[in-house]
């Protein structure tokens, strides 16, 4: 059976009750809208961007990537705008972690830049200060896994960027 999602308001709701008829027709409208979006992409073109996922291992213990930084969603707990989708995912393997474990995540990026971290050790934000001549950074002992990172700017705006992970 399909997921069906609820999408009228609690005052609609309180208005009509909870008559079949209005489920119905709200999930014809739930169904509709998606259909309709769904057909709007495919025409304008539009492609939804995958985050790259990069491994490190005994053979590749070091990192350098390229991007753009920022997004359309205002993230509050770390002040800056970011993707709604990781900018990249860097896999940390088990045998990586026995024999190493410390990492630094270090941002390289004109403005405002912003780091943030989100993985099995939890989620970690960084802003660019005068003690790190602004660019941003996190670094310590890591749980393997796969932490997606998101390269955000405090201005909100969308600057090219270079993450080194060492």
């Amino acid at each position: 059976m399909a997921h069906r999602r609820k999408t009228e308001s609690a005052l609609d709701v309180g208005a009509r009750g909870w008559g079949a008829g209005s489920l119905v027709r709200s999930w014809h409208w739930a169904i509709a809208s998606q259909t309709s979006l769904g057909f709007a992409l495919l025409l304008s073109g539009a492609a939804i961007a995958q985050a790259a996922t990069h491994t490190l291992s005994d053979s590749n213990p070091t990192l350098e990537i390229q991007g753009t930084s920022g997004g359309s969603s205002l993230v509050s707990d770390c002040s800056a705008q970011l993707s709604g989708q990781p900018s990249q995912e860097i896999v940390l393997t088990e045998t990586f972690i026995q024999k190493s474990g410390f990492l630094k995540f270090t941002l390289d990026a004109p403005g405002s830049p912003v780091l943030v971290l989100d993985g099995p050790a939890g989620r970690f934000c960084s802003l660019g200060d005068s003690n790190s001549q602004q660019k941003p950074e996190v670094s310590g002992y890591w749980l393997p896994g796969t932490y997606r990172v998101y390269v955000g700017d405090r201005a909100r705006a969308s600057q090219p960027y270079k993450l080194l992970v060492n």
